[in-house]
């Protein structure tokens, strides 16, 4: 759910259910971000990004995904969740709620990188990889984020 850009406007106060549940969350101030994290898999990672944030955690590295742009003919709460990531820079917060437990990281690094080559490039870090299409409507690339 985007909640800056309307004034903090949030009618139905889907946010507030979202930090008083139970539920894991991401939490970005500085671009308006605050979404479920669901615990993702290569095979149902599209399915649970309609729902949120899908993470998926591959040995050393934890990869949390999110749309920056719609699909042609779809629309959906969540479809835009990382459409300003790129405004992200080195040293804004980032807040994750995993397990019950807050936990505050910092952005440390960005980069755009091939598809293909995220596993490669990214995989054998430790670190924690906020992931979105790039450019924005295309899926060319991926831009991460990389948090600590």
């Amino acid at each position: 759910m985007l909640i800056s850009g309307n004034g903090g406007n949030d009618p139905d106060n889907e946010s507030l259910k979202i930090i008083k549940s139970n539920q894991d969350f991401l939490a970005i101030p500085k671009i308006g971000v605050l979404a479920p994290i669901h615990a993702a898999n290569e095979n149902n990672l599209i399915e649970n990004l309609k729902q949120g944030v899908a993470m998926v955690k591959k040995e050393k590295t934890t990869f949390i995904y999110g749309h920056s742009s719609r699909l042609l003919g779809q629309a959906g709460e969540y479809d835009i969740i990382f459409i300003n990531l790129n405004k992200l820079e080195t040293g804004d917060g980032v807040k994750i709620r995993a397990k019950n437990k807050r936990k505050f990281y910092t952005v440390i690094s960005k980069k755009i990188v091939a598809p293909k080559k995220l596993d490669v490039e990214l995989e054998n870090k430790y670190g924690i990889f906020l992931i979105s299409c790039w450019p924005i409507g295309t899926d060319y690339r991926r831009l991460a984020v990389e948090i600590k």
